[in-house]
């Protein structure tokens, strides 16, 4: 009997249990069905601390945003974070909402520095320190209020919203210059081909869900400055600072179609040098790594994206004042500390190089000379060897030279000795050669002009050694910088020609003192600072 009662109450107590486990199972999974089905914005209603950022989300519309099916994440400021924040202003609202949700599910569970992309494409770290959370520079309060189409996080404050390079560019004051120049290039593309076809309107026409592609010409080679994903450092002049460094580079690039009587011809040559002056101004303010004063100082160099080295560059950014980007950091600056050489810079016209090279009277071969105990003296390793055509012949070869500015250059012309492929030779039956040089030009009256420089005295290579030969200089052997009047920038058309006449006469000749013979090397312009 006794074992008949206790099998009887075990299967009571067995009954009462299951029943038990049943009812705490439809229970959990009500509940849980009635999380899956709740939404964010649901649960965002319930949190009465929030009831300032819930009024921004319904101005700004995302309140549907988050009612929808699509997975978020928010970390929702509380009210104490928002009461100064001017509600009337959209734009602001918008900026503070896209700047505090994140799509996807963001659990604080695993996290150590996750950086979250937000809906304003910045990215935002979310981070364990010790036994806290921290997102951005904010902590969380609570976390991991989970729902059925994401998770809420609420936190201490307002995230803090840095604009990119581009953003900062865009709004910051005193900078208009700049700022509209490089927004001139700024286009918008209607992305036909991944556009969705919502419908055809009342005059046949299709309507697109368009999708609209951004683009900027200066981006493809300084830099997309508004690339979340990227570091950028930049200087930027005030308006100050960037009309006179704009008064004094243009004067380098004076077209000859400023004098010409044509005022179509005139106003383009106007134009040209308004546009490449800004370009050359723009081009080196950007640097492709996020960098402080303190480190910039630290640095012996520094490379632009427009592919200048900078010197021992903290002096470029004397007397600037920077800001914390979110791909970077930018300096403005009242005084653009270029020197002259970072946009006139000396200009080398190899010889052995064929294009706008002519000849006359003679034969023209090029050598290199990565076997010769030269090689390290010879511009780009190579030059070219000049042979008269016939006993009686003088040689002519004249160079274009292309890209000078409207300033001063010393002229130089480089000679190879006879002995550059062997060191051993004996030297005392090489012989020099003499040469006559003319420089065509455009005038200050904007037309063609030849000018001769002869000095038979100091025009003679040396046939034992590299002869760096000064073209532009007075007959007592002083420099006489040779000045163009306009820039041959970019042109088409080479306004500028150096030819070089061997003028050794058949007597020198045959008295064994000369050679008309030359080898040379390159062709060299260097700026007068």
């Amino acid at each position: 009997m006794k074992h008949l009662i206790k099998n009887v109450l075990f299967i009571a107590l067995a009954i009462g249990l299951f029943s038990c486990n049943q009812t705490w199972e439809e229970h959990y999974k009500t509940q849980n069905e009635a999380l899956i089905e709740k939404k964010l914005m649901e649960l965002i209603y319930e949190q009465p601390e929030l009831s300032l950022f819930t009024a921004m989300l319904e101005k700004t519309g995302y309140d549907k945003v988050l009612a929808a099916s699509q997975v978020y994440t928010v970390w929702a400021p509380n009210n104490d974070a928002l009461a100064t924040v001017d509600t009337s202003n959209i734009n602001e609202l918008n900026k503070i909402v896209r700047n505090h949700i994140a799509r996807f599910s963001r659990p604080s569970s695993g996290v150590q520095n996750e950086a979250v992309s937000m809906l304003n494409k910045k990215n935002v770290h979310f981070v364990r320190e010790d036994q806290n959370l921290v997102f951005g520079d904010r902590t969380v309060l609570e976390q991991d209020l989970s729902v059925g189409n994401g998770i809420l996080h609420i936190i201490d404050g307002l995230v803090t919203f840095y604009p990119n390079v581009w953003e900062y560019l865009g709004s910051a004051d005193g900078v208009d210059s700049l700022r509209n120049y490089m927004y001139s290039f700024e286009e918008y593309f209607f992305d036909e081909e991944n556009s969705l076809v919502v419908g055809i309107n009342d005059l046949g026409q299709t309507v697109y869900d368009s999708i609209i592609i951004y683009s900027n010409l200066l981006f493809d080679f300084l830099g997309e400055l508004n690339n979340e994903d990227s570091l950028y450092t930049m200087l930027i002049p005030d308006n100050q600072a960037w009309t006179e460094a704009y008064d004094t580079i243009s004067s380098y690039y004076k077209f000859s179609g400023s004098v010409a009587g044509d005022s179509v011809e005139k106003a383009e040559a106007d134009l040209m040098q308004s546009s490449v002056t800004k370009l050359v101004i723009t081009k080196d303010l950007i640097f492709r790594e996020n960098l402080s004063k303190d480190q910039i100082l630290a640095r012996d160099s520094l490379i632009s994206s427009g592919g200048n080295v900078f010197k021992n560059p903290g002096f470029l950014f004397n007397n600037s004042t920077d800001s914390t980007m979110s791909n970077g950091r930018c300096f403005i600056t009242n005084k653009l500390n270029y020197t002259t050489d970072v946009w006139c810079k000396p200009i080398v016209v190899e010889a052995e190089d064929v294009r706008g090279r002519l000849f006359e009277r003679c034969q023209l071969y090029n050598r290199d000379t990565y076997r010769s105990w030269l090689d390290s003296a010879v511009s780009n390793s190579g030059y070219v060897e000049v042979s008269p055509s016939s006993t009686s012949a003088q040689p002519v070869v004249s160079f274009d030279i292309p890209n000078t500015l409207s300033t001063a250059y010393n002229i130089y012309c480089v000679f190879v000795p006879a002995n550059v492929n062997n060191k051993n030779m004996d030297t005392t039956r090489l012989l020099p050669t003499k040469i006559r040089y003319s420089v065509d030009y455009l005038n200050a009256s904007g037309r063609p002009t030849r000018r001769t420089l002869s000095r038979p005295a100091l025009f003679v290579t040396n046939p034992r050694e590299m002869t760096k030969m000064l073209v532009s200089q007075t007959s007592a052997g002083l420099p006489e910088p040779f000045s163009f009047p306009f820039c041959n920038y970019e042109e088409e058309i080479t306004t500028v020609r150096l030819t070089l006449n061997n003028i050794v006469t058949n007597a020198e000749i045959e008295s064994g003192q000369y050679t008309r013979d030359m080898l040379i090397d390159c062709i060299i312009l260097e700026p007068v600072y």
